[in-house]
């Protein structure tokens, strides 16, 4: 293109997309009687560089190794892992696959750093979470009546999981999730534990679920088969 002859003349390029390239302009000045002076200028062009980092499964089940993925674009030149796990990492743009040992109890955050020479740093963070095994409610009982104090009562029993710390019980009063009523947490005791709910309608039909927590907050989400049974409802003659 004809540029002005006006010195300190601006003019914008662009713009320019390459992976990684040195583009040349040359500017040709001309005047009758004197010869052509011209100049030249390269300019590198760095394409930015990205990277995504992501788990294979999450949460994973409790006490087991997270299975990381990533890939990068733009060519960098280096990757390096930071947070819970080190080391320098696969650069390459097809999906690199990575198998995090030791096996994890508690949440997790997984870095990925890529760097290439003129271009901004490239991070991608991925936090794993930790899910706990599913307890069940092994068995649910009217309460055995002895005396009146056992009206409106209902034995649960459940098992419990590696690695909780706690668990809650909910009902209602229809098979309907999610539960509303938080009968209360407890600590358990392995394999098993039983609490008796009392304050029940006696005569009517109450479903459970249990929850399963640890001390970092995992959850194991409530138990898939929901129990019921009747409440006492017991008179004296």
């Amino acid at each position: 293109d004809s540029k002005s002859a006006i010195g300190g003349t601006n003019n914008q390029i662009g713009p320019l997309y390459s992976i990684q390239s040195v583009v040349k302009f040359t500017i040709t000045c001309s005047k009758a009687g004197v010869p052509d002076v011209s100049s030249i200028l390269e300019v590198t062009v760095i394409s930015p560089i990205s990277v995504y980092l992501e788990a294979a499964v999450n949460p994973v089940p409790y006490n087991t190794s997270p299975i990381l993925n990533w890939s990068t674009r733009g060519n960098p030149t280096s990757c390096d892992a930071s947070g819970d796990w080190t080391g320098s990492k696969s650069k390459s743009s097809a999906t690199s696959t990575e198998t995090i040992t030791p096996s994890i109890t508690v949440p997790k955050a997984y870095t990925i750093t890529c760097t290439k020479s003129k271009a901004d740093p490239a991070v991608s963070t991925v936090n794993v979470g930790v899910q706990l095994a599913q307890p069940t409610i092994s068995s649910i009982t009217t309460k055995a009546w002895t005396s009146v104090n056992d009206n409106g009562k209902i034995d649960v029993t459940m098992t419990t999981v590696t690695g909780a710390t706690s668990y809650k019980l909910y009902r209602n009063t229809s098979d309907t999730s999610p539960y509303p009523t938080l009968v209360g947490t407890y600590a358990g005791s392995s394999p098993s534990f039983t609490i008796t709910d009392s304050g029940l309608t006696g005569g009517t039909t109450y479903f459970y679920q249990v929850e399963a927590l640890n001390a970092t907050g995992a959850t194991s989400g409530f138990s898939t088969r929901p129990k019921s049974a009747v409440a006492s409802d017991c008179r004296l003659p």
